[in-house]
């Protein structure tokens, strides 16, 4: 009989550390004069909380990849300023 070899697994508390997912996706937020018009939203909490994300990842790391899908100009937008870097 073979046996094969167990890969240990990972465990995870609540959610995956991007840190050391394999997997990493980059977050796409989406600007449009839609979100410009709104000064409070959940979408706004997730933007921290991507940009929190980012202090976990080496530099250079593309995580953050920003989509504007209507005439919302980029220097104007209300958005955090790392949302600005170019990753």
């Amino acid at each position: 009989m073979v046996r094969r070899k167990r890969t240990p697994r990972r465990r995870h508390l609540g959610r995956e550390d991007p840190a050391t997912d394999q997997h990493l996706r980059a977050v796409p937020p989406v600007i449009s004069q839609h979100t410009e018009a709104r000064a409070i939203g959940y979408f706004r909490l997730e933007w921290k909380l991507a940009v929190d994300q980012t202090h976990l990842l080496a530099e250079g790391v593309p995580y953050i990849a920003p989509v504007v899908i209507d005439d919302t100009k980029e220097n104007g937008a209300s958005v955090p300023a790392e949302f600005l870097r170019v990753q």
